[in-house]
């Protein structure tokens, strides 16, 4: 900075012609303007540490404010398991943040009053549930959950804080979620997360309320298609967060990622709701923690608007999808990051169209296609592409013969 003043301050005939030619463009300014020394502050490593630990606090502070105004909707609660592991986890992330925040201002005990710390509150938290018991249930836990993370902060800060009175109530709405208006429970330009554990109903196991409710929302026509019950909420999920930056997180039956449903589902979400996959957990073994309850194989599928996550590979990298996969469906997960995921849950990095779906599947589970069907297929799936397929399905890839039910088996 010195420099660049002694060149404003020196005319360009008298100037040195070693000068970097970054600062020989500056013009020559006269009046004295920029005469005279410039006094260069002495910093202690003190002083430096506090400026450090300044723009620190306040990174901290804005981040819990943004845990305060986050709200979680899950449309298909139940008990609300997953709405009191999200209050739990978040009031823990904040109490994080403020033992942060302790540590920055050198003092044992915070300089906020106790009832003035946190800022994560239950009326965060919105659920539909069918059944009126359960819908009480959740409400109640979130409460208790409140009350343990409210003594798990009096231990942290040595000081009580408690929320008596009860000011504040979660938001749980007795009703049918598929027959209700969501954004008049929660308007969706207020929520970030619609998230949850919807119900798996197989279509030949429906009833003729669920099935007349997936025909309608789903718009199959009289048929209905084969759809799961479950289609059902992605639907309205994704109906409700249009013009908004909330996402969808959900748990489902495995068979939406699976033969017909596939082409049925996956369209409406990707063509006509603009949806891509964010993240995705291949099939592992789920189930509840009661004793003789049986586990099923689920997905856990995670889903943005298409412009939304556009804007996020233009501000960080191409490769910000998440797949989990699993070697063993009961064990831990290994990770990739990659570009796209198909509906299938592979990784569509290198496929030509990533939300390709093959639509007619007969005789035997085989795919038949006439010659026009075959071309459009071709035209996105190339053989290169379904290299990339999981073995072994990439050796059973048939070249069939129009007009003909014989098929070549074409291997690599």
């Amino acid at each position: 900075m010195t420099q660049l003043f002694q060149v404003l301050d020196t005319p360009e005939s008298s100037r040195s012609r070693n000068l970097d030619e970054d600062l020989a463009r500056f013009p020559y300014v006269n009046g004295e303007l920029f005469g005279g020394s410039l006094r260069i502050p002495s910093f202690t490593s003190g002083m430096r540490q506090n400026r450090k630990d300044s723009h620190r606090r306040a990174e901290l502070r804005k981040f819990q404010e943004r845990l305060g105004t986050r709200t979680f909707f899950d449309p298909a609660c139940g008990c609300g398991n997953f709405l009191i592991i999200g209050y739990r986890e978040l009031r823990a992330l904040e109490i994080e943040v403020l033992a942060e925040l302790r540590r920055y201002t050198g003092q044992d005990q915070m300089e906020l009053d106790a009832t003035e710390l946190s800022v994560v509150n239950v009326d965060q938290f919105y659920g539909i549930e069918f059944d009126e018991f359960p819908a009480r249930i959740a409400e109640t836990a979130l409460w208790m959950m409140d009350h343990i993370k409210n003594n798990r902060l009096s231990l942290e800060f040595g000081e009580s804080y408690v929320r008596i009175p009860l000011q504040r109530s979660p938001h749980i709405l007795h009703a049918d979620a598929l027959e209700t208006d969501w954004s008049l429970h929660v308007p969706s330009s207020s929520c970030s997360y619609v998230l949850g554990n919807p119900p798996f109903v197989g279509a030949k196991f429906q009833s003729e309320t669920q099935r007349s409710q997936v025909r309608r929302i789903a718009a199959l026509g009289r048929s209905g298609g084969t759809l799961d019950y479950v289609a059902a909420w992605f639907i309205k999920a994704a109906h409700y967060i249009q013009n908004t930056s909330a996402k969808i997180g959900f748990a489902a039956t495995n068979s939406l990622t699976q033969g017909e449903q596939v082409a049925q589902l996956w369209p409406l979400l990707f063509d006509w709701f603009g949806l891509e996959i964010e993240f995705a957990h291949r099939t592992c073994a789920w189930g509840p923690d009661a004793r003789g309850k049986a586990h099923v194989h689920v997905v856990i599928l995670g889903l943005c608007l298409r412009a939304h996550a556009s804007k996020v590979r233009r501000l960080f990298t191409s490769k910000v999808r998440r797949l989990f996969i699993y070697d063993d469906i009961n064990g831990e997960p290994h990770e990739s990051a990659v570009a796209s995921i198909t509906p299938y849950l592979i990784d569509g990095t290198n496929l030509h169209d990533p939300n390709v779906v093959v639509a007619k599947c007969h005789r035997g589970g085989h795919y038949i296609f006439d010659r026009s069907e075959a071309d459009a297929f071709l035209s996105v799936w190339h053989w290169n592409d379904l290299q990339h397929l999981p073995d072994p399905a990439h050796r059973y890839c048939a070249a069939v013969h129009c007009g003909s039910e014989r098929a070549v088996r074409a291997r690599r």
